[in-house]
């Protein structure tokens, strides 16, 4: 039976006092809460390049796209568009899933060969070493099959997350939870094996979803006992024929989750700042509400917002006036903790030299993303969570890094970028949009109402 999640990708659980299902944020969502996510860039822009430099017909495009927009992202929509359709077909052509797909496919069959599976499957060309591989380094040790692809729960922080192997029987150790890891190399992510291998350590139960949507026949089981000081990592990479075993300290891994828990929570307050007025011998002006509909910090002439206009993103037309009017006036009635939301995405965004100040220019851009955000804000999904799905829909891959801000990423869209923006979360808080989880664990939103036809 296929797993039961929420639009985000969450696990549906039934929590022990509840009436009903919530999700619960996924273990590896919480593992990469600590991780500065830098190697992504460069690792992704090298898989591009050497796309495009082995495939002629792909350079042949990029040439192609160049000539008639010389500079394709900032071009025009259409431009921005075929470019980042040319990234990623040429990041696939340098390979940039093809040990990620091999690596899946291989924790697929080891699992199928510890449950006990009869039969051969079709194999690719040295997987048969690599399976070998993981016999010999792992002879003598006990893999318990009804704990073998277990999901659990950690009620007090919902979360859920499932495990490979929940109980593994060490020699000289005892019973451990234990990971089948693929990737070519560890070295950077232990900090988050540690914490995904804790929260399974700790977890309250094993958690098994019945047929029921509403979690009726949803059924906790005990979870067996395993340490909760070390784990065991099986690291086996896809396509070298050789495996190795680690024990990874589980107990600094739960002290990280519980600070990774913190940060999350740190990431959600809105309550830190209140405003501030001087009150001097003369009368003072009221203060201003906070951006995007106060005066900038340092109001711009007419030539210099021209000049400023020329290089930012496409601005489109100027926007209705009484629209503008009556969208100020939604700003203005929302909650103390929504404007504060838009407030430090509205600042990120100067800060990046992108701004959509809507008293810098009344333009459809700005318009437009301003409108997502009330949106949001008034649906109570002002969340920076939410707001990446929703833009990575729009912009691609970017709007997940944890090195860019969402604010940055507003402000970095197109007119027409934005206008799909506003369209695709007027869908979100309008209907059901399906979601599902990729490889790296990043929830994706699929829109299937008009926005979807016009994605950039």
């Amino acid at each position: 039976m296929e797993t039961r999640r929420d639009n985000y990708g969450r696990y549906l659980v039934l929590p022990p006092t509840g009436s009903k299902p919530l999700g619960y944020t996924r273990a590896t969502t919480i593992t990469k809460t600590l991780d500065d996510g830098g190697g992504l860039l460069p690792w992704k822009a090298t898989a591009t390049m050497v796309g495009a430099l082995r495939r002629p017909g792909l350079m042949a495009r990029w040439q192609a796209l160049m000539t008639q927009q010389p500079d394709p992202w900032y071009g025009s929509t259409d431009s921005k568009t075929a470019a980042k359709k040319l990234v990623e077909e040429c990041a696939n052509a340098g390979g940039s899933t093809d040990r990620a797909d091999l690596g899946t496919a291989l924790h697929a069959i080891i699992e199928q060969q510890l449950l006990g599976v009869a039969g051969t499957p079709l194999l690719q060309p040295g997987m048969q070493a690599d399976i070998d591989a993981f016999t010999a380094a792992t002879a003598g040790i006990s893999f318990d099959r009804a704990f073998i692809e277990a999901m659990v729960v950690v009620d007090d922080f919902r979360v859920a997350g499932t495990a490979d192997q929940l109980r593994t029987t060490v020699p000289g150790i005892g019973d451990v939870v234990s990971d089948l890891k693929t990737g070519a190399d560890l070295r950077y992510s232990w900090q988050s094996i540690a914490i995904q291998l804790a929260i399974y350590a700790h977890a309250d139960n094993v958690y098994a979803q019945g047929e029921a949507a509403n979690g009726s026949q949803d059924v906790r089981l005990p979870m067996p006992k395993v340490s909760q000081d070390v784990g065991l990592v099986i690291h086996l990479p896809a396509g070298e024929s050789r495996c190795e075993l680690h024990l990874i300290d589980i107990a600094a891994g739960w002290e990280a989750f519980e600070r990774a828990m913190w940060v999350r929570s740190w990431r959600t307050r809105k309550d830190l700042t209140k405003p501030y007025t001087f009150t001097a011998a003369v009368t003072a002006k009221p203060a201003p509400e906070p951006p995007p509909f106060d005066e900038p910090p340092e109001p711009l002439t007419p030539a210099a917002q021209k000049a400023q206009l020329r290089t930012s993103p496409d601005e489109g037309d100027i926007a209705d006036a009484d629209a503008f009017d009556a969208l100020e006036r939604h700003y203005v009635e929302l909650s103390a903790s929504a404007r504060s939301w838009i407030t430090e995405l509205a600042k990120s965004a100067q800060q990046n030299g992108v701004s959509f100040h809507a008293k810098e220019a009344r333009t459809v851009r700005r318009f437009e993303v301003i409108r997502g955000l009330v949106a949001l804000a008034l649906s109570n999904s002002h969340d920076d969570e939410t707001l990446r799905a929703v833009l990575a829909s729009v912009v691609g891959d970017v709007a997940n890094f944890a090195n860019v801000t969402p604010g940055h990423v507003l402000g970095s869209m197109s007119a027409g970028e934005a206008a799909i923006f506003a369209r695709r979360v007027d869908e979100l808080i309008s209907s059901d949009v399906p979601a599902s989880v990729d490889d790296d664990g990043t929830v994706v939103l699929h829109f299937t109402g008009l926005a979807a036809t016009t994605a950039a």
